[in-house]
């Protein structure tokens, strides 16, 4: 869940730095996405320190609408009919032709909400009222997510044992049962947030839930295994068949957002033991089966010495000062120095006395480098954090952590082939890095040095930028025959690197492969199985993902809320924009180019976490971008979080969509324009994945497919084409389609609207707007953020003109009663209590036909008052400027 390096993983999560950045310049992005995922439930919240402004909730602007709990009666919106009950009814679903399908034959898709922790272990009476409640919001899959985080009420293990807790089994089945007689699948995650027996130590504060040392480490491969078998062959009472022979069972997921290969949550360089041992005797093996002597390694790892190295710093001495170098603070006292060393040398030094308001705050750089496309380059220097150096309120603490990245010096900002994240300390180390540079533009590379928004101090001395790579030396001791080769940094960039990342990528696909086959042929899995998220790796994990999963599954979150200051509800940072100005297609873009031909293709997690001003665009531009690149399955992260609060009438955080009255309005309006597919597929855009052939660099950044598709396919609109991916020897080509369809999304304007026979949609910036969507005219007043997202669905599937039931939907925003922004509206100084309150939305809408009656609906969906109809001609003209409502029943 969720995407940054941070220590804590939600959902993740890939959270994306909009294109739309600063002028000045703005955080690097990671080579990997970082979506920071939670692993516990959240502390209790701190006294507020920041002053508390923002809206006060003026009545004349906000109303009260608290939220739908599973105990509200059943309301008019009710979409149950749509779940063939029960699940499973028609065989296990699998792939076909690229879709899922059910033994029957017919398609099926899924839309879906995943349950954390506590959420998968609902009493028996709140499993019955809560999978009815699901299905009638059109629900037919649930994620049953950190099932493994410890024991009860959160988890599903004995506390401190690898043992199942024969109550929270109970009733985890019995809620499987429950969703299954309502139609609802169950997509069941095995190891998430478990805690390897024997992770301990400084191994155990560095990998928490043993990812990446998973993907290797034979014991806790043994491990997944054992929770496997003891979950996946236990025989639910309530249906009378084991999980692995369960047709009500969509698929079961082996390890969520992992992988051996470098990604957010860190890498396998410099592994503590016993990790380091047996990670460096799967290295020599695999050297030993691909070079057979010392002869042919070291004649490979020469290095790049066909032109002689190039200086590319200028001033790297120090000699002129500070020249060239840029200090980022955003108002944040800083300095920037030149200060004298022993041995005579300079060393250029950073300080920040505090935080600043945005998580790439506080960073040194050059900007502006000829760093070119394929170049490999190698970048060195020394560093250190020095003790009592003085500011103007004491001592500046020394800094903890450096992040060094290569990037773009203009937007999008993006990562270009290098980030690496030092542990200082007081004293100097030397820190070599390589890497190869992709996806440069000519004359605008940028080397970044960031605390990442921590105060402290760090001294650079002896920098030097050059280009090629340097030899590797081997010690005489050090062969290919004796088994010595020691490990190596993975990076781009040189000959060693590439080979140890070429190793972790095989590592990492023989895993999958290993955990794979013993849940489908061992323990008899009969549903479908997916390893990761396909992200996780790059394009290694792709490959990885297309020879080892039954279906492509991905995570997206846009601005994911930043934690870089520790783990807390009122500490973090949103940069809270909307999506529907993301000049690069956001997050929605970052999913759609994994799509590959032939496979099905999943979102398991997507949200615009709260209390993002925006989030109101979530379900209604998810859904349609969904339907229109005919995808198959996609969830929203999360119904409820480490909560069990089935009935909360308020936000209970960042991602729950129980207490969210925008969420729940919305659903139902996603939930039929997935599933019917109200808006048609576009066609498709092709591009032929080329297999991996053995002297290509891996390629495992977050946008090394982006580039690709870059590369084979000029710049288009991201609704008006379908991407998919064809694995294939050949290649790249593609098929550019120009068509003009039912989705228009204007990033300059901000403004997202759909156009399709039984469902129109607007969102972003549409206050002060009139818009046309074919035979609807919608008008929106004033609002003081400027964005709001309207949807109007028919409930009978006809076009909007012939239609007798129709929802209509228009939320700007919801925030809970008290609740308080900082000064910059980037984070809560208190989150407030309920209930929820929402923002009038000043609204005409004109709709063929003048036979129409409207109804406001109250939070349950029951009629709460009749709203007038203006007739005008052979149209109806309704006005909401300020009505007490989210959603509104038309009827003809």
């Amino acid at each position: 869940m969720v995407a940054a390096a941070l220590s804590f993983s939600a959902c993740c999560l890939s959270c994306v730095v909009p294109a739309t950045a600063p002028s000045s310049p703005a955080r690097a992005a990671p080579s990997v996405a970082a979506p920071p995922q939670r692993p516990q439930p959240p502390p209790a919240e701190t006294a507020a320190t920041a002053p508390a402004t923002g809206d006060d909730h003026d009545p004349g602007r906000w109303f009260p609408f608290p939220a739908r709990g599973i105990d509200a009666p059943n309301g008019l919106v009710d979409l149950s009919a749509l779940n063939a009950a029960p699940a499973g009814a028609h065989g296990f679903i699998h792939p076909s032709g690229g879709h899922f399908a059910d033994g029957a034959g017919a398609r099926v898709r899924f839309f879906g909400v995943d349950c954390t922790a506590t959420a998968c272990f609902p009493t028996h009476e709140v499993a019955t009222r809560a999978a009815a409640h699901l299905r009638r919001l059109g629900i037919n899959v649930v994620r049953l997510h950190f099932m493994d985080k410890g024991g009860a009420p959160i988890g599903l293990l004995v506390e401190r044992s690898a043992e199942l807790d024969p109550k929270q089994l109970d009733r985890l089945d019995f809620f499987v049962a429950e969703l299954a007689k309502n139609g609802i699948y169950a997509n069941i995650n095995l190891h998430v947030a478990r805690r390897y027996p024997g992770l301990e130590g400084a191994a155990a504060q560095r990998f928490e839930f043993g990812k990446m040392l998973d993907r290797f480490y034979p014991p806790f491969i043994e491990s997944q295994k054992v929770y496997a078998r003891a979950l996946l062959t236990h025989v639910n009472p309530y249906t009378g068949r084991a999980y692995v022979a369960e047709p009500a069972v969509l698929c079961v997921e082996m390890n969520n957002e992992n992988t051996a290969l470098p990604f957010w949550a860190g890498n396998l360089d410099d592994l503590p033991e016993p990790y380091a041992g047996e990670l460096g005797r799967q290295w020599n093996g695999w050297l030993r089966a691909r070079y057979k002597t010392t002869a042919r390694l070291a004649a490979a790892w020469g290095g790049d010495n066909k032109t002689p190295p190039r200086e590319i710093l200028t001033n790297a001495d120090l000699a002129a000062g500070t020249d060239g170098w840029t200090f980022e603070s955003a108002g944040v006292p800083t300095r920037g120095e030149v200060v004298a060393i022993e041995g005579g040398g300079r060393a250029l030094r950073f300080s920040a006395e505090r935080r600043g308001s945005a998580s790439w705050h506080l960073q040194l750089y050059r900007a502006h480098l000829p760093l070119e496309e394929g170049q490999s380059y190698h970048l060195s220097f020394r560093a250190r954090a020095p003790r009592g150096v003085a500011g103007a309120a004491g001592p500046i603490p020394p800094a903890r952590n450096l992040e060094t990245t290569a990037m773009l010096a203009v937007p999008d900002w993006r990562n270009i082939g290098m980030s690496r994240t030092i542990a200082l300390s007081p004293e100097w180390q030397r820190v070599e890095i390589a890497f190869r540079a992709q996806g440069t533009i000519a004359g605008e590379g940028r080397l970044n040095f960031s605390l990442r928004n921590v105060p402290g101090v760090v001294e650079l001395a002896d920098l030097s930028l050059t280009s090629g790579s340097a030899p590797v030396k081997l010690a005489a001791t050090e062969t290919v025959e004796a088994g010595s080769i020691p490990l190596v940094h993975g990076e781009s960039g040189s000959p060693a690197g590439e080979d140890f990342l070429r190793f972790l990528a095989d590592t990492d696909r023989a895993t999958a492969h290993t955990l794979a086959s013993f849940i489908r042929q061992e323990l008899g899995l009969k549903s479908m199985l997916v390893d990761t998220q396909a992200s996780y790796g790059g394009l290694e994990g792709l490959r990885r993902e297309i020879a080892e999963s039954d279906f492509i599954d991905m995570h997206a979150y846009w601005q994911h809320p930043d934690f870089a200051a520790g783990w807390n509800k009122l500490r973090f940072h949103i940069e809270n924009t909307t999506q529907a100005a993301a000049r690069d297609g956001g997050a929605l873009a970052s999913l759609a180019v994994y799509r590959v031909g032939g496979k099905p293709f999943t979102v398991g997690e997507y949200n615009v976490p709260a209390p993002n001003d925006y989030a109101s665009e979530t379900l209604p531009m998810y859904a349609a971008i969904a339907d229109a690149q005919d995808w198959d399955a996609i969830y929203v992260y999360t119904y409820l979080d480490f909560s069990a609060e089935w009935n909360a009438d308020h936000l209970l955080g960042f991602f729950d969509l129980a207490g969210n009255p925008a969420a729940l309005s919305f659903l139902p309006v996603a939930a039929l324009t997935f599933r019917q597919g109200l808006v048609p597929p576009a066609r498709a855009a092709r591009l032929l994945l080329p297999a991996r052939r053995d002297g290509d660099p891996p390629l495992i950044g977050e946008g090394s497919l982006a580039k690709l598709w870059d590369a084979g396919a000029p710049p288009a609109p991201l609704s008006a084409r379908r991407r998919e991916l064809i694995p294939t020897g050949r290649g790249p080509f593609h098929v550019e389609v120009d068509r003009r369809g039912p989705i228009r999304w204007s990033a300059e304007e901000g403004r997202f609207t759909v156009e399709a026979p039984a469902l129109r949609m607007a969102a972003g910036k549409i206050a002060g707007k009139e818009l046309e969507l074919g035979d609807i005219r919608v008008a929106v007043g004033d609002l003081p953020r400027g964005d709001a997202s309207i949807a109007l669905v028919a409930l009978d599937g006809l076009p909007i003109a012939d239609s007798k039931r129709m929802l209509l939907v228009a939320v700007a925003r919801v925030e809970n009663t008290a609740m308080r922004w900082n000064a910059d509206r980037t984070g809560l100084t208190s989150w407030g209590h309920g209930p929820a309150v929402a923002e009038y939305v000043p609204l005409t809408v004109t709709l063929p036909r003048p036979d129409l009656r409207a109804e406001r609906l109250d939070p349950t969906g029951a009629i709460a008052a009749e709203v007038p109809v203006e007739k005008a001609g052979d149209h109806a003209v309704l006005r909401l400027d300020h009505q007490p409502s989210l959603w509104f029943l038309l009827r003809r």
